[in-house]
């Protein structure tokens, strides 16, 4: 069945910046259609001034911490009564701990700034060409060798730059497929550097209201203690698995239990550790965790098994030679002297966690060649928990926008926003289109709270109107994962790639078929199709004619504190918001068959383009750019590039990132946009 068309007239522009700014209006369409009116699907009907009211009030993040109860990942069976507090701190220290990879590499390492990577030196990676594999580093566009002595520069961005901004046909004025990574370890070989991520860092900040994790969606939400992939990780997924003693699904590696039965005399008992498997829902947060530590670029590819045995028996104290703020709000109370903490990541380990996950009852003695202790058998589901917890507190809900929206709820003394912000957030729930992918508290569709459409029915899939890669009517994506056109879809597929086991990483790509043939999917995952935007609670009828529009999709950002984390998109390759709504303004860079249809001209004018950047800016929590508490931390020292002597040598630079504590920075050393520094540094950078 078609869906439903309906004759409207349009809205009055005023009456929906009105709207947004809390100020009631009435707004009154004709009863019947008139000569010109234009013939619309009802899911492409401009909102009326109410529902932009009400989207509005939908961002409200104070109602979603309450409703966020609801998909935290059960611990019961993990975590010791009353040691979340534990949990965090052993998070937080695994976090910064650069001891954890090679070459002084800690997760924060990639995640410092405002839960992203601002440098500019030694990050450019040389992206892929059109057959996917990995490319070498162009010149850049300001004629730089883009090697790791070289410095970004405001005048290379954007990567595909246009004589005309406001039009995607307008002749390209330079145009590179390099990527702005982050550093790794030291790489192999006789060019100096290190290794870099072949896409731009996101930030951790916000990050557990995710329903999955990375740009391309690998991080399950499902958490299986060992690795990224969930139920993925089982041996065969797709069909019956052959199963341990305690009937869970046998993974291809395992964690260990200690299981205590009745012994063969009466009241006693006796301890042996089996393997089992994990299955944490709503967890993708510590699936994201497992990826960077053994990933070969990122930190070293070191095994967890090898980092189980270094962290607990090898490192002097955890977050050595780092200097720990006697304030922080977490580390504080555990800090050593001198540096790092005065407890090791064992003690806290048996402190946090329940018995059976470390308590070994074997003789260390007995252990064969290739076993090891409880306790290091386990740390991947020690980090990935603790991980999680911690990330969990960086929750940022605090900016002048937060304010705008509590005034729009009517709580006394909240402060609306006024001038270009109040301007710029009318054009973001309107002709922007901004709050079409960035709706709700966390400001992404990609999030559990904008997962649930119309408040009842979940839409991880989503139905759209529009042509298929073969010429397909309509086409299914991923909620929350989009082809904007930023690059060509060839060099990156993101969400539509596969999984290190051959299964795709897009969960339409199971749905469809699916619902073709009865196929079973690799993950879990509920489709309403009463949540579908077109044709809801209709069935497909005829599934051969519904496209897949995932190749080339990207996870949907959340935009709280964006003004911090550029440079912006999956590739790096925009140093400024301003650059990203002229992106958006003129319908991407690389029209292409699976690009969502809502990228398409905007033709906002000069002063909304400015207002919208004005409106970006005030989602900025002045906690975060101050690293007041939880956003305080311990002390990083990391790779800042490198520099060639007048020898003909080269030296890594290091940056010194201070140990902050609870009460944050002083104002004066807050930290900066990638496009201020860009431009405080211009004088400064480049090769010398």
């Amino acid at each position: 069945m078609a869906s439903r068309t309906i004759i409207v007239s349009s809205l009055v522009g005023g009456s929906l910046l009105l709207a947004v700014m809390g100020i009631q209006v009435e707004v009154i369409s004709a009863a019947n259609p008139v000569q010109g009116q234009e013939v619309q699907h009802e899911e492409d009907l401009d909102p009326t001034a109410q529902e932009i009211l009400d989207l509005a009030k939908e961002m409200d993040f104070q109602s979603m911490r309450v409703r966020a109860r609801t998909f935290e990942p059960m611990l019961d069976d993990i975590l010791k009564p009353g040691q979340k507090p534990m949990a965090i701190a052993l998070g937080k220290a695994l976090f910064w701990d650069s001891q954890l990879g090679r070459d002084g590499q800690a997760c924060a390492s990639c995640h410092f700034h405002a839960g992203a990577d601002n440098r500019r030196r030694g990050q450019l990676n040389g992206g892929r060409g059109n057959d996917g594999k990995p490319g070498s580093i162009n010149s850049t566009r300001s004629g730089g060798a883009g090697d790791a002595t070289y410095a970004l520069q405001s005048g290379d961005f954007p990567f595909h730059a246009l004589k005309d901004p406001q039009k995607n046909t307008s002749d390209a004025l330079f145009d590179t497929n390099d990527v702005v990574g982050s550093q790794g370890i030291v790489s192999a070989g006789p060019n100096p550097g290190r290794g870099t991520t072949g896409r731009n860092a996101p930030t951790v900040i916000n990050a557990g209201f995710q329903f999955r994790t990375f740009w391309d969606g690998r991080a399950n939400n499902h958490f299986n203690g060992v690795s990224p992939f969930g139920r993925r990780e089982t041996a065969d997924p797709l069909s019956q698995p052959d199963s341990n003693e305690d009937k869970t699904a046998k993974s291809r590696h395992q964690l260990m239990r200690v299981v205590t039965e009745a012994g063969d005399q009466p009241g006693s008992s006796k301890s042996y550790v089996r393997p089992v498997s994990l299955d944490l829902r709503n967890a993708a947060l510590a699936s994201q965790a497992l990826g960077p530590p053994v990933d070969p670029v990122e930190m070293g590819g070191q095994t967890w098994l090898d980092l189980g045995h270094k962290m607990l028996t090898k490192i002097p104290r955890p977050l050595y030679r780092q200097r720990v703020a006697p304030n922080d709000s977490v580390l504080g109370p555990w800090r050593h002297a001198s540096d790092g903490l005065r407890v090791s990541y064992r003690e806290l380990i048996q402190r946090t966690f329940r018995d059976h996950w470390w308590r070994d009852p074997r003789d260390p003695r007995t252990l064969k060649q290739d076993e090891l202790p409880l306790i290091e058998h386990n740390f991947s589901l020690f980090f990935g928990i603790a991980v999680m917890l911690y990330e969990s507190t960086l929750v940022s809900d605090q900016s002048p926008f937060d304010e705008h929206i509590a005034s729009l709820k009517g709580r006394p003394g909240a402060k609306p926003l006024s001038g270009d912000a109040a301007l710029g957030f009318s054009v973001f729930m309107t002709g922007g289109k901004c709050v079409d992918c960035h709706r709700g508290p966390e400001l992404s569709v990609s999030g559990f709270e904008s997962q649930r459409a119309n408040k009842e029915h979940r839409e991880q899939v989503e139905l759209m109107r529009m042509r298929g890669p073969a010429g397909e009517p309509t086409s299914m994506y991923d909620s929350g994962f989009y082809n904007l056109g930023v690059r060509p879809s060839n060099e990156d597929v993101g969400v539509g790639g596969e999984d290190r086991f051959g299964y795709p990483l897009s969960l339409t790509k199971q749905y469809l078929p699916h619902v073709r043939t009865g196929q079973g999917m690799v993950d879990e995952f509920t489709v309403d199709p009463c949540g579908f935007a077109i044709q809801p609670c209709e069935p497909i009828e005829r599934p051969e004619l519904v496209g897949v529009a995932v190749k080339g999709a990207f996870k949907t950002p959340s935009l709280r504190n964006v003004e911090l984390t550029g440079p912006y998109m999956h590739n790096g390759g925009m140093a400024t918001l301003r650059q990203v709504v002229e992106f958006y303004n003129r319908g991407g860079d690389f029209p292409n068959n699976e690009q969502s249809p809502d990228i398409k001209p905007l033709w906002l004018n000069d002063v909304q383009v400015r207002s919208l950047v004005a409106f970006l800016n005030s989602l900025t929590d002045e906690r975060v750019r101050c690293e007041q508490a939880p956003f305080d931390h311990p002390a990083l020292t990391i790779s800042d590039g490198y520099r060639q002597e007048a020898n003909g040598t080269y030296r890594e630079i290091r940056r010194e990132i201070p140990a902050i504590g609870r009460s944050g920075r002083p104002k004066a050393a807050c930290l900066k946009s990638f496009e201020d520094e860009s431009r405080l540094d211009a004088g400064k950078r480049g090769n010398s």
